[in-house]
């Protein structure tokens, strides 16, 4: 562990899991790019993600700003705002929050 830890990096395989148990989950879990050791492709518990999707039986992506994650953003701020009948007016973070009623992951 060197300087650069931050408190994701703190976060295990097994805190994901417990934490996301029981809950409705969508068809995959995003979880902090700094949670999983660069060097070692692991959490600080010694599970993989790979570890981590079998045990919620959805895929698991690790955060960060990638030509995927922005396609992926970019294809829900198109799709929200053809269902909103605008034309791309609503941004990605918008459609990330929970909407009044649906609670959070707290």
């Amino acid at each position: 562990m060197g300087k650069s830890i931050t408190v994701a990096g703190l976060l295990a395989g097994q805190d994901f899991a417990s934490a996301l148990a029981n809950r409705r989950l969508g068809d995959f879990v995003i979880i902090p790019n700094e949670s999983v050791s660069q060097v070692e492709g692991v959490f600080a518990d010694d599970w993989s993600p790979d570890d981590l999707a079998r045990r919620l039986g959805k895929p698991v992506f690790p955060s960060g700003r990638t030509r995927a994650t922005s396609s992926l953003c970019s294809s829900i701020s198109s799709t929200g705002a053809r269902e909103q009948g605008g034309h791309g007016s609503r941004g990605a973070e918008e459609l990330w929050r929970p909407r009044e009623g649906q609670g959070n992951l707290n």
